[in-house]
């Protein structure tokens, strides 16, 4: 028998390039760039909720304004499944933490989500994955 190690091998690539190409809806910056992305395994997730409850600031999440729990959840996602980014998401926005442009973020966001239930899919042959 295979071993775990050995049998991920032969699954498609976990990582992949996002191209960004958008203005900012709030500044009007044009933000282009490339983002390297990958498909999260269960530490990932773990670091993800650390990270969440962190910016949420103890704050239990249903207490949080929606807008502001939703742009967490994100912001610690992608925080864990960005393996490379442009230097304006790093260092000028922080990773996020300092953009004015949630448009930015969401798109980002959906757009690596598409990717891990594209990734799901190869695997699985069709359309019906669980997280």
């Amino acid at each position: 028998m295979k071993s775990y190690a050995d049998y991920l091998k032969e699954l498609p690539d976990r990582t992949c390039e996002i191209e960004v190409d958008l203005v900012g809806s709030v500044t009007k910056f044009p933000f282009k760039g490339t983002f390297r992305c990958r498909v999260p395994n269960v530490q990932d997730y773990i670091q993800a909720d650390k990270k969440r409850a962190a910016l949420n600031g103890g704050v239990p999440e249903e207490e949080l304004d929606e807008t502001i729990a939703r742009t967490t959840q994100m912001l610690s996602y992608l925080s864990v499944v960005l393996e490379d980014a442009p230097n304006w998401w790093k260092k000028d926005l922080k990773n996020g933490i300092d953009c004015l442009d949630t448009n930015l973020i969401i798109i980002l966001y959906e757009d690596v989500k598409a990717f891990e239930l594209s990734w799901k899919q190869k695997v699985w042959g069709n359309a019906e994955t669980e997280d």
